[in-house]
């Protein structure tokens, strides 16, 4: 039962702070029962470095880490699989035990033994997801069933097709009224983000180059992606869709998003220097194509000085000083204390952006 997935941060967050809180913690059945469903397999906790070996939940994955891994291997080891009984019923891993001793069963071909064993699995457990298979496996009628099962499925993915269909031809319908556009978009991409999102990064993307043909991108669009996809995704989104529009726009947009992404727990020096790379970059377009107002150089100042303190805490021995004095926030500073000018008539030009197919996104 080797662990070559990465964990997703919120499990980790998840496992830690369980292991972390006391017994009678008043958190620790929810976080319990989140953790019931998401443990995918015991060797993912005895991947946990965070974990002490002492830990109860520790050693009870290591049991039947090994006892599975023994199944599997082809070298059964009864005083491994011995040792899963000393797994306590309220174990979080618990259900592994009945899965892993009706594995056991099947391939010593006592089929009845593993039929109880695998009852003996609560549905909503991570091995929960194994019964149906089992059950599948060892039932008599098992091709009956399983044929039951695919036309179920099937009529589930054809419907799931068509609401598809029918929601990306109602937002083309929608390109020329914004507030319904956006309605639209947003109902498709709640149904489709979990499952894909780049999917739903593309249809955003696709609305916006839509919205930004006849106006700038307003901020009720923004906000609309920022809702659908967080805060610092949702600002990313906006910076790379009015990125060839307005390039002024963008920098702020961008901005935005590196300090949201600050704002998160784990962050990487590397990411952080990729995000200034893009501002840097954009910045040197701003100074050399627009004039700026008094209003967005003030903006621009309150961000930066936001954003250069922020790095700085969280990486000390970061480039540059609080006063920017020199990269990476040099070319950004400078077009903060660039001279104010008198509101002027924005910069318009010729922009033909390149648009998403929308037919890509029809199963």
């Amino acid at each position: 039962m080797s662990q070559k997935k990465s964990m997703d941060k919120n499990l980790v967050k998840l496992l830690n702070q369980y292991c972390m809180m006391p017994d009678d913690h008043q958190d620790k059945k929810d976080i319990f029962n989140e953790l019931y469903k998401k443990i995918y397999s015991p060797a993912l906790i005895v991947s946990c470095n965070f974990i002490p070996a002492d830990n109860s939940l520790m050693k009870e994955a290591l049991i039947l880490s090994d006892a599975f891994e023994s199944l599997t291997n082809g070298m059964i080891d009864e005083a491994a699989l011995d040792k899963i009984d000393s797994v306590p019923e309220e174990s979080l891993l618990y259900p592994w035990c009945s899965f892993t001793k009706a594995v056991h069963s099947f391939y010593a071909g006592d089929h009845k033994k593993s039929q109880n064993l695998i009852k003996k699995i609560p549905e909503d457990s991570a091995p929960g997801a194994f019964r149906f298979f089992f059950e599948a496996l060892l039932d008599k009628d098992s091709d009956i069933v399983m044929e039951a099962h695919l036309e179920k499925l099937k009529e589930s993915v054809l419907e799931s097709s068509r609401m598809i269909e029918d929601s990306l031809e109602l937002i083309q319908e929608s390109v020329e009224m914004e507030d319904l556009l956006l309605e639209s978009a947003g109902l498709l991409i709640r149904d489709i983000i979990k499952e894909d999102r780049k999917s739903a990064q593309k249809i955003i993307l696709w609305c916006f180059d839509r919205l930004q043909l006849s106006d700038v991108l307003s901020d009720k669009a923004v906000t609309k992606a920022r809702y659908l996809f967080g805060e610092q995704d949702g600002y990313r989104l906006s910076a790379l869709a009015s990125l060839s529009f307005d390039p002024d726009r963008s920098l702020v947009y961008w901005l935005h998003s590196l300090l949201a992404y600050l704002n998160e727990r784990d962050t990487s020096k590397v990411t952080v220097k990729a995000f200034l790379s893009i501002l840097k970059d954009i910045s040197d377009t701003v100074q050399l194509e627009f004039e700026l107002s008094n209003e967005y150089v003030q903006l621009m100042s309150s961000l930066v000085s936001d954003l250069s303190e922020r790095v700085l805490h969280i990486y000390p021995d970061f480039p540059g000083s609080r006063d920017l004095p020199e990269d990476p926030f040099a070319a950004i500073a400078q077009l903060c204390s660039k001279k104010q000018q008198p509101p002027v008539q924005r910069k318009v030009r010729e922009v033909k952006p390149t648009a998403v197919q929308l037919e890509l996104f029809a199963f």
